[in-house]
């Protein structure tokens, strides 16, 4: 199946060019991929049955049926509606808990779907949801589909595999881990009481692609380079269809894939918007990664991070998405194995950034933490579009480093 349009979404700045590509694997009896591209609600999403149980079909489309009823609730517009006209740090909040509680919403129900047809083993589906409002991709993952920002200066993986390793210990997967090491799924929609879901959110502009895939589509390229320039051809449907297409020469498996380009600005919001960045430019332009930076610059910068969220009481890890990563701090505390705590503008595995992996145990949250997340590779791809940035990144690195190895 191809599909194509170009569309205005309510709530959101740019036009957007949607493709979606979805095809049946060779050695499936049925289709156990599904879609959903939904512009009216600003809604995209991808989910895999599980093959090795049943009705893995039933599980993506009821899964994906949930969300869109979920997404098109009076709940939903309110929450959006007010992120729209004051995006402050609360209401961005509160958008990530909605898309969070929308996914709990569809674990329940495909549960409830296993219960009324008797299927003891459960049924279950990997899901990723994308919801555009105003400038901002807010993400939903579950699972080991994926998605990935492609720009012109990067290919980001956005979303980090729920998955286990051949060994059983849980693992992350590297981009070019295909499907075939991997044994089971970690976690996914319809199995176990609870679910365990991944939000984030990300910045867009003009000439990005999101693209959301199956395993069915990422197994089969050899990294992202080649994935993303794969994303970049022709317009979105092209493209989407690229995808499926040359992934189909290698995966047996289901193929879905959906590109979404970010076309022209047609709304411009106000200067004196209280816009949420507004509130992170001190901890960032005061972080040890970027101490000096004009702010344009640092923004440079920014294009290759995410924003996340780790709860209280949990590790931050130096690994996710299959790289080592960096943070920056803009709210929260964390408290250090030796004793110290920092709070925002705090530059945590700075040496995540020069493939050096950190010693001691991992900081643990001591409150909420909101950061930015800076992966190793794509700090580096960065770095090598601009030279003049890099040289910039790479002093405040080594200045950073010294004063650590001098304290």
């Amino acid at each position: 199946m191809l599909g194509s349009s170009m569309v205005v979404i309510p709530r959101f700045g740019f036009r957007i060019h949607v493709g979606v590509a979805c095809e049946q694997g060779a050695r499936r009896a049925q289709l156990q991929d599904a879609f959903m591209s939904v512009p009216e609600l600003g809604v995209f999403a991808v989910a895999d049955g599980m093959g090795g149980l049943q009705a893995g079909d039933v599980a993506a489309q009821t899964a994906l049926d949930e969300v869109r009823v979920a997404m098109a609730s009076d709940t939903t517009h309110r929450i959006a509606e007010r992120y729209f006209e004051q995006p402050d740090l609360d209401s961005r909040r509160r958008m990530l808990e909605r898309l969070r509680r929308v996914v709990e919403r569809a674990h329940s129900r495909v549960r409830d779907v296993a219960a009324e047809r008797g299927i003891a083993d459960g049924i279950g589906t990997t899901l990723d949801v994308a919801w555009l409002v105003r400038d901002e991709v807010f993400i939903a993952h579950v699972g080991d589909s994926r998605a990935y920002i492609v720009r012109t200066s990067a290919v980001l993986q956005l979303t980090e595999d729920h998955a286990c390793s051949t060994t059983g210990r849980f693992a992350i997967a590297e981009p070019s881990t295909t499907r075939r090491q991997i044994t089971t799924l970690v976690h996914a929609v319809g199995i176990g009481e609870q679910v365990h879901v991944d939000t984030l959110l990300l910045d867009l502009r003009r000439g990005d692609r999101l693209v959301l895939v199956t395993d069915g589509v990422w197994a089969a390229y050899d990294d992202e380079l080649a994935l993303g320039q794969t994303s970049r051809q022709g317009d979105a449907s092209h493209a989407a269809g690229e995808l499926v297409k040359l992934a189909k020469r290698i995966s047996f498996d289901d193929r879905t894939a959906v590109v979404i380009e970010i076309g022209q600005r047609f709304v411009r919001h106000s200067t004196n918007d209280s816009d949420a960045m507004a509130h992170d430019i001190a901890p960032l332009t005061e972080s040890a990664l970027f101490s000096g930076m004009a702010w344009p610059r640092i923004l440079v910068a920014l294009s290759v991070a995410v924003y996340v969220e780790v709860e209280q009481g949990q590790c931050v890890p130096h690994r996710a998405t299959g790289d080592r990563v960096a943070y920056v701090v803009l709210e929260g505390l964390v408290k250090l194995a030796d004793g110290r705590r920092l709070g925002s503008g705090a530059t945590l595995f700075a040496e995540c950034l020069v493939g050096c992996d950190p010693t001691g145990e991992a900081p643990i949250c001591e409150e909420r933490v909101r950061a930015v997340r800076i992966r190793r590779d794509d700090f580096r791809e960065i770095c090598l579009s601009d030279p003049i940035l890099a040289a910039d990144l790479y002093r405040c690195l080594a200045e950073h480093l010294g004063r650590r190895l001098g304290r």
